[in-house]
């Protein structure tokens, strides 16, 4: 989105001169501010323990703003230099990525599931991550093919209002998690969110005990006990 969207209302200012100077509507007009953003940046939002281990949901700022991606890796076969076939989606979104809306991805042990705007969107048995991994937010851009150019002197800003996280709510025998649940409703107290106050304190803050592949434990938001839970419970400031 741009800048003006994260950060707040659009802003305006009030005319240089008078209606009625003579002069009024000549000569060079005050640009006006359009809620563009400028092409050749990704955001990317995923799990990740490996080029093999990945669940993504991405947006290109150089695509039309209704279009994301949504992948399991690896999504490219380097000896065919093709995609491989169900590994990535390129959906159309009706909400558009330029405003604020709700990004959701859902992970099963044999299914991954992609919401945008409580709309599914995409579902894929295709790599999904068998091990632990970590949540990255990130947005970048090398100029490459995959992001484009971002010009010298541009920036894209990154709006985010919220992270929640929910492990194994689908753990009780015998049960299934519908639509409303995954990530806006759980089974047990092994919730966890993360409002934009509460970066830099509750966001990212590791225990001294880990899980398999040095996954730092956390403690639950609302009940300060510790979690112990088989797949990422925590923001990491990986990049």
């Amino acid at each position: 989105m741009s800048k003006e969207t994260a950060l707040g209302p659009r802003i305006t200012y009030p005319p240089t001169r008078k209606p009625e100077d003579k002069h009024w509507g000549k000569g060079r007009r005050r640009p006006v501010r359009h809620n563009t953003v400028p092409k050749g940046a990704c955001v990317g939002l995923f799990t990740y323990r490996s080029k093999t281990c990945e669940s993504d949901i991405e947006i290109l700022t150089s695509d039309p703003p209704n279009v994301i991606h949504y992948s399991n890796q690896p999504d490219y076969d380097p000896i065919s230099d093709t995609a491989i076939p169900g590994a990535g989606s390129m959906v159309n979104i009706s909400v558009p990525w330029t405003v604020w809306s709700t990004h959701r991805l859902d992970w099963f042990p044999d299914l991954s599931r992609w919401y945008a705007g409580e709309t599914l969107q995409a579902v894929k048995a295709y790599g999904v991550p068998r091990e632990p991994s970590t949540l990255v937010l990130n947005l970048w851009s090398d100029g490459g093919n995959w992001t484009g150019n971002l010009r010298a002197g541009e920036s894209v800003f990154l709006g985010v209002e919220w992270i929640e996280m929910a492990f194994n709510v689908s753990s009780v025998a015998g049960a299934s998690v519908g639509r409303g649940e995954g990530l806006t409703r759980s089974r047990g107290s092994a919730v966890r969110r993360a409002d934009l106050g509460d970066v830099g304190s509750n966001v990212g803050r590791a225990r001294s005990k880990t899980l398999e592949g040095d996954i730092p434990k956390q403690e639950n938001i609302r009940t300060g006990n510790e979690v112990g839970c088989r797949k990422a419970c925590y923001v990491s400031d990986f990049h």
